[in-house]
């Protein structure tokens, strides 16, 4: 049995780890204490992790994972509570995306591996990787109207695009849970 720890002061909260006889690397959410949730250090942190496989020449795969019982339990709009203005609210937002878009852009195969209770966020990041597998256990739910936040990261086209705009507007208004095997036949994994 692991217990999950605060990072340390410093701390990335994503690891990177490179398979260089195979060309995998696998990036690794690693704030468990708080679910993994999209906040502005984790998105800085992710960007971070992002650019640096984007400078590797032998890369072949990329595996999207998260530490703890759940791989991201989606954005934290609480996570920063000080901002000051708008364009300060803008800029944080904007620097906690733009490795998950950012992601998509690299030349190869995107994989991830989710597990938990994935709300919101979690979709937008994991929409972002060209192949999704789930823990069977896995739960799925929109859960932005429920909790007064708007969809980031592209999510508001990538939900269509894999599960069709009709379905993708009834997971929305409804804020439906969806086990695995729904998730499976929806299209989203």
């Amino acid at each position: 049995m692991s217990v999950a720890q605060e990072p340390s002061e410093g701390a990335s909260l994503v690891r990177v780890r490179y398979d260089s006889a195979h060309g995998i690397a696998i990036l690794e959410l690693h704030d468990p204490i708080h679910f993994n949730t999209i906040a502005p250090q984790l998105g800085r942190d992710f960007h971070s992790a992002v650019e640096l496989l984007s400078g590797v020449a032998d890369l072949r795969a990329v595996v999207l994972q998260g530490a703890g019982t759940h791989f991201c339990a989606g954005g934290n709009p609480y996570a920063r509570p000080s901002w000051q203005s708008v364009s300060c609210c803008a800029q944080e937002i904007l620097e906690m995306i733009l490795g998950f878009v950012t992601l998509a852009a690299l030349p190869v195969p995107l994989f991830s591996a989710l597990h938990g209770r994935l709300v919101g966020g979690a979709a937008a990041l994991f929409l972002q990787t060209d192949y999704r597998v789930a823990d069977s256990r896995a739960l799925f739910q929109h859960g932005n109207l429920s909790r007064g936040v708007c969809p980031v990261a592209g999510y508001s086209q990538s939900l269509p695009a894999a599960i069709g705009a009709a379905r993708a507007r009834e997971f929305y208004l409804l804020d439906e849970i969806l086990s695995a095997d729904d998730a499976l036949r929806a299209g989203l994994i």
